[in-house]
């Protein structure tokens, strides 16, 4: 009966065109339920980090991360010897619990800078003589 095709078109079809509800891209029921979820820009994924924030839109991963409190970061000191990592929330921490040791760090890299300075000023003395 046409009721009944009707019904299958709007609601059953796997071939009916419908909306993405996180990017608004048309496409077939079948195509937008499974292969498109897969790559949509707007459907929420969870934080690798699994922090407070929850889920987050594919496109904005990547920013989100940037931010996360749960990520991974580098100590800032590492340009000078320290090899800490932590998570970013925990990051001030780090560097005010470990002044001392990143001054010493600070001081050997500018010490060995120092020395490679004066030596290329030797260098240099020598051939202008």
């Amino acid at each position: 009966s046409v009721t009944v095709f009707t019904l299958h078109l709007k609601s059953e079809c796997e071939l009916r065109q419908v909306k993405c509800e996180y990017c608004n891209t048309t496409g077939s029921y079948r195509w937008i339920s499974s292969s498109h979820e897969e790559e949509c820009p707007g459907y929420p994924v969870e934080c690798p980090n699994h922090c407070e924030t929850g889920h987050v839109r594919r496109e904005e991963i990547s920013v989100h991360l940037e931010e996360c409190p749960l990520a991974v970061v580098k100590c800032p000191y590492a340009v000078v010897g320290c090899d800490s990592v932590v998570r970013r929330r925990e990051k001030m921490d780090h560097v005010m619990g470990s002044v001392v040791q990143h001054m010493e760090y600070t001081m050997l890299t500018n010490q060995k800078e120092l020395t490679v300075l004066e030596e290329e000023l030797g260098r240099v003395k020598q051939d202008l003589q």
